[in-house]
């Protein structure tokens, strides 16, 4: 069985030197992972972002809330009133999502995980 790594598990200076790229495309050999704060300088006003809170049941269990990390940082950065930025969050965690999307915020926007009609090769959010 092979070991599955976590973030936590890593130092940042040690994620950052990690190849991103070449399992993908030898073509994009050498690209690094960037930070949050990183893709944020990078797409501001240019782009939305897509943020995705990886298995939060899992981070929750060691006390780490990550509905209020990901709000924090959206608030940090002013990204909820920058138009130009559009933030959608996405998870696969329906309860995350739902404790994630304020009922003060009007451009709250959250993403479940979808199911894939087959028949008719249409596309409907989880309830």
């Amino acid at each position: 069985m092979a070991r599955r790594w976590y973030v936590h598990d890593f130092a940042l200076a040690e994620i950052k030197r990690l190849d991103a790229g070449s399992w993908v495309d030898q073509n994009l050999a050498g690209t690094r992972i960037l930070t949050f704060q990183e893709a944020i300088d990078l797409v501001r006003r240019k782009a939305g972002l897509y943020p995705e809170l990886k298995d939060p049941e899992f981070y929750r269990q060691r006390g780490v809330n990550p509905v209020r990390l990901s709000a924090d940082i959206v608030r940090k950065y002013g990204l909820e009133a920058d138009p130009k930025t559009p933030l959608v969050l996405q998870s696969f965690d329906d309860a995350t999502l739902k404790a994630a999307v304020s009922p003060n915020c009007r451009r709250s926007r959250a993403c479940s995980s979808c199911r894939t009609r087959r028949q008719t090769g249409s596309i409907r959010r989880r309830s």
